[in-house]
């Protein structure tokens, strides 16, 4: 029922003819990229090592000296471009600081001023309605001096003509 999923069956085959064409990555036959007659041998898709010379060690070490050069440059950058990010983002941080302080002494300075502003006014209210019962007291005062004075002035006037009344008829006698 189920021979082609044998081994020996033609889905194994299958499998085998698939996996031997892919480790000749694609150019197996006809050489292309190192297939067979392709200059590499056995499918192989990168020449075979030979033995590392002198030459080769030493090509290695600069190449390797060179890519760890440039990584601890790499690196050496990140660091200082991360510690500049730092002390930048410090700084800012400290202008906010500075912003938000100028701001709590500005409103506690505007609530204070308010506060004298008000307590001022009340003063100068008190002195105003002060000068008014004072003015009043004083226009109270010279209305009663001056009552006083038409009275003793109608007084005497009377005492006077009453005198110069008296007088006269024996003056004519």
């Amino acid at each position: 029922m189920n021979e082609n999923m044998e081994i020996g069956g033609l889905g194994s085959w299958f499998i085998i003819l698939i996996l031997f064409l892919l480790a000749g990555n694609g150019g197996m036959f006809g050489g292309n990229r190192g297939g067979f007659g392709g200059g590499y041998g056995c499918g192989m898709p990168f020449p075979v090592p030979e033995y590392a010379t002198k030459s080769d060690v030493s090509d290695v070490i600069a190449t390797q000296t060179i890519e760890n050069s440039i990584a601890n440059l790499n690196t050496g950058m990140n660091s200082n471009f991360s510690q500049s990010l730092i002390t930048m983002n410090q700084g800012f941080n400290g202008i906010a600081a500075g912003i938000a302080n100028a701001g709590f002494t500005t409103q506690q300075c505007c609530c204070d001023m308010k506060s004298t502003l008000l307590s001022q006014a009340q003063s100068i209210k008190d002195l105003i309605t002060a000068n008014r019962m004072n003015d009043q007291e004083r226009e109270i005062i010279l209305a009663r001096l001056s009552a006083s004075q038409e009275i003793q002035t109608n007084v005497l006037k009377d005492y006077i003509d009453a005198k110069v009344t008296a007088a006269a008829p024996a003056a004519t006698a």
